[in-house]
């Protein structure tokens, strides 16, 4: 009797109605649905194309070089601060990214030691990147510690994160500075999470690179053409994988003496697996080593297509930041790259293994540009 009872209440409540009230209830307490990822994706792209950003124009930029020196209007373009009494207008005006023909200068920050005046680049830099700014019809060029503006002196990532997604998205061309400066034997530029970023918009939008500065440095030719096998040359030591480098010279040096006994070695540097296995701290120069030679191959691959005329930025906005005047187009040269390697392999996109240091590179999601 006591089963019989049971089932029968089980029975009366799968033929009665679910409570309306607390359907009511429960549907209240549900957290609401995110909006779709498209409607998401387009409410973005939205934001970004109505902010303004603040963009170097080239014509005044030349103006104020030619007269006042590229070494005064590199300080000026830092300290952020126009002198008083000048009548010039000013060289960064802010305008819609959308709306302005402009190019991003890509470069690793080169900062001096016991230098208070905060410039990450030296004047020869500047005046190269004006030059060849102006010699391709560009209206403005975008340099990221001038022209990012700090809120109250503080940085804001949310911010840096919202501006690099509007820059990136709307250049017209990248501007290459594989050198910051010409002292400098060797650059990291291909090593920084930013500037491998950077390089994966240009394999990503197909965008024009245009040159600057004194070219590659010998080492970054090297790493261009020999990647992950990088012998340790004099001259050209790079600290970021200068163990792996040690390392492969010394088995260069064994190979000749004793190539059998070698091989085995050589195998285990050519798996990733066995040396991320055996030698983790190699494994992460290995890695960096790869990712460096691909972005060193993307950027020489653009700049050579763009050199011979079969890369062209987007030329349909040209009215915001010089009203229409006519700047003159040029292509660049390729004869400062001191690389007459032709060769230059098939690019593709570069992997975001890069070296992180200190708090100047903040990391990067696993997204796409689109979703930043």
């Amino acid at each position: 009797d006591a089963s019989r009872l049971q089932m029968n209440r089980r029975s009366r409540s799968q033929r009665e109605p679910a409570n309306p009230l607390h359907t009511v209830r429960v549907a209240a307490d549900a957290p609401a649905a995110p909006p779709p990822k498209r409607l998401r994706l387009s409410l973005a792209r939205r934001a970004i194309a109505s902010s303004r950003v603040r963009i170097i124009v080239v014509s005044r930029l030349k103006r104020a070089i030619a007269l006042r020196g590229a070494e005064a209007v590199l300080a000026e373009l830092f300290r952020g601060a126009r002198p008083p009494g000048r009548r010039e207008p000013p060289l960064i005006e802010s305008a819609p990214p959308a709306r302005a023909y402009f190019a991003l200068v890509s470069y690793r920050q080169e900062r001096l030691e016991g230098d208070d005046s905060g410039t990450t680049m030296d004047a020869a830099a500047l005046a190269s990147i004006a030059d060849v700014a102006h010699a391709a019809g560009l209206e403005g060029i975008w340099l990221d510690a001038c022209c990012f503006a700090a809120v109250q002196n503080k940085y804001d990532h949310d911010s840096f994160v919202a501006t690099l997604a509007a820059v990136t998205q709307h250049a017209s061309e990248v501007i290459w500075l594989p050198r910051a400066r010409t002292a400098s034997k060797a650059s990291s530029y291909q090593f920084r999470l930013w500037c491998t970023f950077e390089a994966a918009t240009v394999a990503e939008r197909g965008l024009p690179v245009r040159v600057a500065g004194v070219g590659l440095s010998q080492s970054q030719l090297l790493l261009h053409r020999f990647g992950t096998w990088t012998p340790l040359w004099p001259g050209c030591e790079m600290g970021e994988v200068r163990k792996l480098q040690t390392c492969h010279s010394i088995l260069l040096v064994l190979f000749f003496l004793s190539p059998l006994v070698v091989a085995p070695l050589v195998w285990v540097l050519r798996a990733p697996a066995a040396l991320s296995q055996w030698a983790p701290k190699l494994s992460h120069e290995y890695w960096l080593c790869e990712s460096g030679q691909s972005v060193l191959r993307v950027m020489l691959l653009a700049a050579e297509e763009t050199a011979h005329g079969r890369r062209h930025g987007r030329t349909s906005a040209r009215s915001t930041l010089t009203a229409g005047t006519s700047l003159g187009g040029g292509q660049t040269s390729l004869s400062e790259l001191r690389c007459r390697d032709s060769s230059l392999g098939t690019a593709h996109r570069p992997s975001l293994v890069a070296e992180e240091h200190g708090a100047e590179e903040a990391g990067v999601g696993g997204g796409g540009l689109e979703e930043i």
